[in-house]
């Protein structure tokens, strides 16, 4: 890592891990303020331009996914921990484990909260592109612990991702882009984007795999259209003749849609 690099462990507050778990007027109040000393920490450190990470346990949630049992509702915290990320232009990378860090530890009424993460700001995203958070087994403790890893690699993900023109045609296509890029994300605009295009290219890789390989499309649309075919040798009635007609424009569509990946392909 190196010089200029800055790791922060975010450790504040009481034992309890939210003001929903406090009875203590006074305990509530202190961890109210602990909170705001570390948004306001956190907003005064953001204007460095070297490589950042924040880790470790924020004390607080960012919506009410982020929380299984107990009583699960929007507080005024909330907000000021995603107003604290906005303005200190912190994105979470990526995270792989358990989506819950702590619990109460309680089997009869167990409460999840989602409140360790790695944040880091816009001049670590570009250096360390393949850089993930993995959330460990808590074992006996309450808390999952978290490891930075920030090797470039961590995991290989095969070829590029390439935007095949065909899929502007399909049905499902504007709903899937409006629905992923209507995702609400938080940290710095370039953060966002990044993000964004992501989890687009994840969405439409699915997409792809869900209408199968054109190629094959092909072969399948030409082979029932043979088998039909062969049937119609003895036997043209009209159920027949209206499948026949069917697969004829399964295929000639299959065949379109490759010729345009073909002709496209040719291009690169």
């Amino acid at each position: 890592m190196d010089e200029d690099q800055i790791v922060e462990q975010a450790h504040n507050g009481p034992t309890k891990n939210n003001i929903d778990d406090l009875d203590d007027p006074e305990a509530r109040e202190a961890l109210v303020a602990d909170r705001v000393t570390l948004w306001n920490d956190l907003n005064s450190l953001s204007t460095t331009a070297m490589h950042w990470c924040v880790l470790g346990e924020f004390n607080s949630i960012l919506n009410i996914d982020e929380v299984r049992g107990g009583r699960a509702h929007w507080t005024p915290d909330m907000q000021a921990f995603k107003d604290c990320l906005i303005a200190a232009s912190l994105c979470q990378i990526r995270t792989v484990g358990e989506l819950f860090t702590w619990t109460n530890k309680r089997p009869l009424s167990p409460i999840l909260k989602y409140l360790d993460r790695a944040v880091v700001n816009g001049v670590w995203l570009p250096t360390y592109t393949e850089s993930q958070a993995f959330v460990k087994n808590r074992g006996v403790m309450d808390h999952n612990p978290l490891i930075l890893n920030i090797a470039t690699d961590i995991e290989t993900f095969g070829k590029a991702f390439q935007f095949f023109n065909h899929m502007l045609e399909l049905p499902e296509f504007p709903d899937i882009i409006a629905k992923v890029w209507g995702q609400p994300l938080y940290g710095g605009p370039m953060s966002i984007l990044c993000r964004k295009l992501k989890l687009v290219r994840l969405a439409l890789g699915d997409l792809n795999r869900k209408h199968g390989n054109l190629h094959s499309n092909v072969n399948k649309a030409r082979a029932e259209l043979s088998n039909i075919q062969d049937m119609m040798v003895n036997d043209s009635s009209l159920d027949l003749l209206m499948e026949e007609k069917v697969l004829i424009e399964h295929l000639n569509e299959a065949l379109l849609q490759e010729d345009k990946l073909l002709m496209q392909k040719s291009r690169v």
